[in-house]
């Protein structure tokens, strides 16, 4: 008999623990309204989006929800909400009782800087508040902007900020030396060739004032122009010339394809000719044995290329003509 009632009084304190611990777990999970799989009633909640010059209400919807959490709440049904918004209940969310969200959209401003486009929201009341606020780089002396400072801001307004920079560039443009060779009659023709002054490059700098608007030129105009002017190399060429044999005597002329023709100095024989009335004079070569030995009586001492005889200064019709006939040996 004794046993029996101890059995029923353990049965009874099992069942008081556990309706106990279910009473617990229910108003624990009651109270926690973030936990997604706890069934509560819905709320009923009006949601009203209202434009920024707050005109006219951008949507107005009816939502119902079973949790009172704003951000919940709007983020679940596709609200978009940026920092800058802001937000109202009534009545209060924590009376779990549903009721009214207004959202007050910030007006939004579209900012180009540069050719970057940047949309923002903002309650600043003027331009330069804006621009303060969102951290656009200092407006340069030679920047410009298409709104004034003091400007009030409204909502959808584009302010464009064109950023200039204005710099001096040079462009150097070289100017190549000029060689020149001379003759050198103080040195016998066949010597190495002397530089008797170093060539140098000159040049010219432009210097232009660029403008640049947002990193793009968009002028450039020409302020001043600097000449360095280029040193000739100078090169002296000996052209003295080591004389043998002299022979004074006549000319005449042959229709032939060489220069001259001579008795008495060999082919190949360099000569300077010289017409001793004009002292004109020509370098040619002996390219041909002459027949004449000068028993006629002419004293023909070379005979010449017509166009040589020319160079003299001297016309065919003229026929036997004096000369002068030099052998060079360099």
């Amino acid at each position: 008999m004794g046993g029996s009632i101890t059995v029923k009084v353990k049965i009874i304190f099992v069942l008081a623990a556990a309706f106990i611990l279910v009473v617990l777990v229910g108003v624990f999970i009651y109270t926690r309204p973030d936990y997604t799989f706890v069934v509560k009633p819905d709320l009923r909640y009006l949601v009203m989006d209202v434009s920024p010059d707050s005109a006219h209400f951008v949507t107005e919807s009816v939502i119902l929800s079973y949790t009172d959490n704003i951000g919940v709440i709007l983020n679940s049904n596709g609200f978009t909400i940026f920092p800058e918004d802001i937000i109202k209940s009534t009545p209060d969310r924590n009376m779990l009782l549903g009721g009214q969200i207004e959202i007050t959209r910030a007006p939004q401003i579209n900012i180009i800087d540069g050719k970057r486009t940047k949309k923002v929201h903002s309650w600043a009341k003027t331009v330069a508040d804006l621009l303060t606020e969102k951290g656009v780089p200092e407006i340069g002396k030679a920047d410009e902007i298409d709104k004034q400072m003091g400007d009030p801001i409204v909502h959808d307004m584009t302010i464009i900020i064109v950023r200039v920079q204005e710099t001096d560039i040079s462009v150097t443009e070289v100017i190549n030396y000029k060689t020149i060779t001379k003759d050198d009659s103080s040195r016998y023709r066949g010597e190495a060739d002397e530089v008797q002054q170093v060539g140098k490059n000159g040049q010219k700098v432009y210097t232009y004032h660029v403008r640049r608007e947002d990193g793009e030129e968009v002028s450039r105009k020409l302020t001043k122009t600097d000449i360095t002017v280029a040193v000739d190399k100078i090169i002296l060429h000996p052209t003295k010339l080591k004389i043998g044999r002299v022979q004074n005597g006549n000319a005449t002329w042959y229709k032939s394809k060489y220069q001259a023709a001579s008795n008495t100095l060999k082919r190949g024989t360099n000569v300077r000719v010289s017409n001793p009335s004009n002292g004109k004079t020509i370098i040619i070569q002996i390219q041909d044995y002459m027949e004449n030995d000068g028993s006629d009586g002419r004293r023909v001492i070379i005979d010449l290329h017509p166009d040589y005889f020319g160079q003299l200064g001297y016309t065919l019709g003229m026929g036997v003509v004096p000369i002068k006939v030099e052998e060079i040996l360099n």
